[in-house]
């Protein structure tokens, strides 16, 4: 896992999506933690983060999107220089923490972060397997704003993305693939 260290004359966004515990706090330990503009842990990486960071946290107490928003409005910003913050907490939601966008239906409050949105649980009768779920929600996620979509739009799309994940065996279900993602037209300049 590399983290790519980048010259501040030539600024890019970088996602960093931790892909384990281990190594959820790393992008902490480049000489530039702040070129990283959006992270994705789940709840368990999230508090590995929190740790280095030197702050306490229980993930036992960190039962819910709202739970985890409380607690970090307790506190002072720990990540001022991120864009976006999505926290996934299992079948409970997640929590997305957001500088600029915003999506009216998952708005709960603003902070000093930015603007919160809690995402539901993906809707789905049952489920049959977790594996590829987050990475198939950030990636559903991540192209859409890329494609120009709204939040809102975007985040619709990433709860399809992970239900119908959730309901197949494989990592990548083949219903992805028949997913209509659209690119918005970009004024020209």
């Amino acid at each position: 896992m590399k983290i790519r260290i980048i010259h501040p004359d030539h600024p890019i966004s970088i996602w960093f999506e931790p892909t384990e515990i281990s190594i959820a706090h790393k992008f902490l330990d480049t000489t530039t933690p702040s070129a990283v503009s959006v992270i994705s842990p789940n709840i368990s990486e999230f508090i590995s983060i929190l740790e280095r960071l030197g702050v306490e946290a229980d993930e036992s107490s960190l039962d819910s999107p709202s739970a985890l928003l409380a607690f970090l409005l307790s506190r002072p910003p720990l990540f001022p220089h991120l864009d976006i913050l999505m926290v996934t907490l299992d079948q409970r939601g997640s929590l997305l923490i957001t500088k600029e966008l915003v999506a009216e239906k998952y708005k709960v409050s603003e902070c000093p972060w930015g603007i919160a949105h809690i995402l539901p649980p993906p809707t789905i009768d049952e489920i049959v397997s977790v594996s590829g779920a987050g990475d198939n929600l950030n990636s559903a996620f991540l192209v859409s704003l890329l494609l120009g979509r709204s939040l809102e739009d975007s985040i619709d799309l990433a709860l399809k993305a992970v239900a119908y994940t959730l309901g197949s065996t494989d990592a990548i279900a083949c219903e992805l693939s028949q997913m209509n993602i659209t690119a918005i037209p970009r004024k020209s300049l």
